[in-house]
């Protein structure tokens, strides 16, 4: 499996990294995880899979002689692979290519529209450049690619609208689903002092309890879900708000100027997470209206309700907002309110024992369906069958 940087970061990213090992690992008895030169903290990686190092990783200025020397000693030196999964979409444009030739099945995991969100962060010639350079690695990919995961029936309908001649049963969609042992935690990976300050303050609120988890960034919408959890906390003298987050400097100027009263900061690695959740009533995931955020899948959903959180969301959260609103889970605000700071006329009280258990219920039963038809897919290529 080759990866980015990012796989050594606590984000989705690196959670989905390592929940498919763990699923790959019931298929195959041997992964080998190529990473970027200089990239460390790989270590909850190591009991998984052999880990080796794939050279220089530079946006546009990839070492192809780096790449292309690694795999060809890797398939043709020694034993050929089963399959080869390529998490970078640079990457897989570059050894798309050299499968081809050694009729190795490639599995492309795609989780994000990478053309898409660079053209958001940039501007003039270099959005225009980076966006279709994008484009072409996506097309090339999707063509080139045995298999093609993608994280939504959103973004499987994306891909399948825009390119007339893409096979549908190509596709498989697994979503971002928590880690196997995410729901695991065991006493040594309790929070500090601090942390347990934080637990027990938590613990004894009477009123529902609400939680942020991520950073201080943009797209998470995290201004406009304080300014939406403000009108809450206006109604409500025994609601309260913790955000866990790294972004702590940040959130404490927000929270000041904004004038909130019942909030509780706090900076905690994601292996501690689960026992945070165990506290909470509702957990926010809100986001705007386009088409990055229609074919995500963001992680917390699963691991809110999993622990039997109820998620706050918009109209726009993946493929989550249409099952959700089905089945009557969690509580919805349209993005029209929640930049209006409305949370008016929304009742949120501590959230049942029944309700939580649904919330699992509905977790138990997406994580399952989308894991064994994923499983099996992979397994069929690996074994030499088609898609």
């Amino acid at each position: 499996m080759f990866v980015d940087p990012g796989v050594y970061a606590h984000s989705g990213y690196s959670r989905r990294v390592k929940f498919e090992i763990q699923l790959l690992r019931q298929v195959f008895d041997e992964i080998t995880l190529w990473v970027p030169f200089g990239v460390d903290g790989l270590e909850e990686y190591e009991s998984l899979a052999q880990i080796r190092d794939v050279g220089a990783f530079r946006p546009f200025l990839l070492n192809f002689r780096t790449y292309t020397g690694i795999f060809n000693n890797f398939t043709l030196q020694n034993q050929p692979p089963d399959l080869i999964y390529v998490q970078n979409l640079q990457v897989a444009n570059l050894i798309v290519g050299l499968v081809k030739a050694s009729k190795i099945p490639l599995i492309f995991d795609y989780h994000g529209l990478v053309s898409k969100e660079y053209a958001m962060n940039e501007v003039g010639i270099k959005k225009f450049i980076g966006s279709n350079y994008y484009n072409i690695c996506e097309s090339r990919n999707l063509i080139g690619a045995s298999l093609i995961t993608v994280v939504s029936e959103n973004f499987k309908k994306y891909l399948l609208n825009k390119y007339s001649d893409l096979q549908e049963e190509k596709i498989v969609v697994l979503p971002m689903l928590p880690g196997l042992d995410f729901f695991c935690p065991t006493g040594q990976d309790f929070p500090d002092a601090a942390g347990r300050e934080v637990f027990q303050k938590i613990k004894n609120n009477p009123g529902p309890n609400f939680c942020y988890i991520g950073q201080n960034q943009e797209w998470q919408l995290s201004e406009e879900t304080l300014d939406f959890y403000l009108s809450v906390e206006n109604e409500s003298n025994n609601c309260l708000l913790t955000i866990l987050s790294h972004d702590q400097g940040e959130f404490r100027k927000l929270v000041l100027n904004k004038g909130l009263k019942n909030v509780l900061l706090y900076s905690a690695q994601h292996k501690i997470v689960p026992h945070f959740l165990e506290l909470m009533d509702y957990g926010f995931v809100l986001r705007k209206p386009c088409m990055v955020n229609y074919v995500a899948s963001p992680t917390k959903v699963l691991e809110y309700l999993s622990s039997g959180v109820l998620p706050i969301y918009t109209e726009s959260v993946g493929d989550f907002s249409v099952a959700l609103t089905a089945v009557g889970v969690g509580k919805q605000v349209s993005y029209k309110n929640l930049l209006k700071g409305k949370g008016r006329g929304m009742e949120f009280a501590k959230v049942s024992e029944k309700s939580r258990e649904e919330a699992k219920r509905f977790a138990s039963s997406y994580v399952d369906q989308y894991r064994s038809n994923y499983l099996d897919r992979v397994y069929r290529l690996a074994s030499g069958g088609t898609h």
